[in-house]
């Protein structure tokens, strides 16, 4: 679920939703809480063929009033991939420019999508492009189309770069995550994702005139994990929150998430790592940040709070960790 970011929208996936036309074809439906209840807004959207799995975990995005929703389908077009941004008006949604295609079969392009606050700048990826190494592309809406702007590509050595993204709410900077990073010299399509080797990446990019700059040398995980396997950017893009969720430091899988922040011109670590409780918890499959950076959501979504359960649990974290 994508929350908008005044609060009163939420964007519901079901990837593996089916029906008597096709099984997973996914399901996308945007709630509005009004008069003290959640009511839809709008009309279902739907994968188009057999196991499209719309709506598949980073691949559904709102602005901040909730009135733009972007929506990637990953395996339109033999996988190619495509993303569709609408927009509402009175209560029905309507397509806001033409689809925006991936680059060639099998990229994937959609896989994970991220709206700026106005929804006019559009962030997307393509982690299984070029023999997966991966790519992320820009756009900008100028008079009712969108725009390419430019196509970050990795370099050698990381492997599904774009997985995941996330823009800040100001549209200023980019963060984006190679949770597979293993070094030159190995081709990426080869490459065990949960191999002892890697390691993962997390890279902060700045725009800057028509350009889209890197601020740092990146942030990289310890062998064995999937680090940036969870981003997420505070509104003004000065905290980066990042999560691990293979990370073994409190036993195998527990994971852990880390909170950085951007002052005097560098990236530090800002409090201290925050782990897991048990094996196999996945805590940091996701994280979130407010716009100020104050408060800071981590996902654990088979948590056992309920034994014998995997219910998952979600843990919000106040106060300034700088």
């Amino acid at each position: 679920a994508v929350l908008s970011g005044d609060g009163n929208r939420v964007a519901v996936s079901f990837p593996h939703h089916s029906d008597s036309k096709f099984i997973q074809r996914g399901l996308v439906q945007v709630y509005e809480y009004k008069n003290s209840s959640w009511k839809q807004v709008g009309n279902d959207f739907l994968g188009t063929k057999r196991r499209a799995l719309l709506g598949h975990h980073f691949s559904v995005d709102l602005s901040t009033n909730g009135s733009v929703l972007a929506i990637g389908d990953m395996r339109d077009h033999g996988n190619t991939g495509c993303v569709r941004v609408y927009q509402e008006i009175s209560g029905n949604w309507s397509q806001l420019g033409p689809d925006i295609n991936g680059g060639a079969i099998d990229d994937k392009f959609g896989e994970t999508v991220s709206l700026s606050g106005n929804g006019t700048t559009l962030v997307a990826s393509a982690s299984e492009g070029n023999g997966s190494v991966g790519y992320v592309r820009t756009f900008y809406l100028s008079k009712g189309n969108w725009t390419a702007g430019t196509k970050l590509v990795a370099d050698p050595g990381y492997c599904y770069f774009g997985y995941p993204t996330s823009i800040s709410e100001n549209a200023s900077r980019i963060v984006i995550g190679s949770s597979s990073y293993i070094g030159d010299g190995v081709e990426c399509n080869q490459f065990d994702y949960l191999s002892e080797e890697n390691e993962g990446m997390v890279r902060v990019f700045e725009h800057s005139g028509d350009n889209w700059v890197e601020m740092g040398p990146g942030f990289f995980g310890e062998p064995g994990g999937v680090f940036g396997s969870a981003v997420a950017l505070s509104g003004d893009g000065s905290t980066l929150a990042v999560g691990n969720y293979y990370h073994d430091g409190n036993g195998q899988d527990a994971g852990f998430s880390r909170l950085f922040h951007y002052a005097c011109g560098n990236w530090s670590q800002a409090g201290n790592d925050l782990f897991g409780v048990d094996a196999a918890d996945w805590f940091g499959h996701a994280v979130s940040l407010s716009y100020n950076g104050e408060r800071f959501a981590v996902g654990s979504p088979t948590d056992m709070l309920i034994p014998q359960n995997d219910s998952g649990t979600a843990i919000i974290y106040g106060n300034k960790f700088y």
